[in-house]
């Protein structure tokens, strides 16, 4: 599998996240962070996070189709799953033990892959 495979892998992971997200949101935010309780309009803010996925990896998967350079695309991932890993940490004391770890080796571990494809695919 090369790079460009790899990167429309992630582009399509992020779309299905971002949708279930959009979709499901307290019901994959209740698998995310364990908790059934909110304070605050669950709703809102996982729907925005799975607007932003699904752009990302829409754009992602246009670029990469169309033939043109998805750097920009892979760049905006990353960023903003190192983003998400920075909030995981903010949260640390709030989220359940293995979920926090499985939660942060995946932001860290997109944020590395989605930088890493971004280099490689440079143009």
């Amino acid at each position: 599998m090369d790079e460009r495979d790899t990167a429309r892998l992630l582009g399509l992971a992020r779309l299905v996240l971002g949708a279930g997200l959009y979709l499901a949101p307290r019901q994959v935010t209740r698998m995310w962070t364990g908790s059934e309780d909110a304070d605050f309009p669950v709703d809102l803010v996982a729907r925005g996070m799975g607007a932003r996925d699904i752009a990302l990896g829409v754009g992602t998967l246009i670029a990469l189709e169309s033939g043109a350079n998805p750097r920009g695309w892979l760049e905006a991932g990353a960023l903003a799953d190192a983003g998400d890993a920075i909030g995981t940490l903010a949260a640390w004391g709030d989220l359940p033990g293995l979920r926090r770890l499985l939660l942060l080796a995946s932001e860290v571990g997109a944020a590395l892959l989605g930088a890493q494809l971004a280099a490689a695919l440079d143009d």
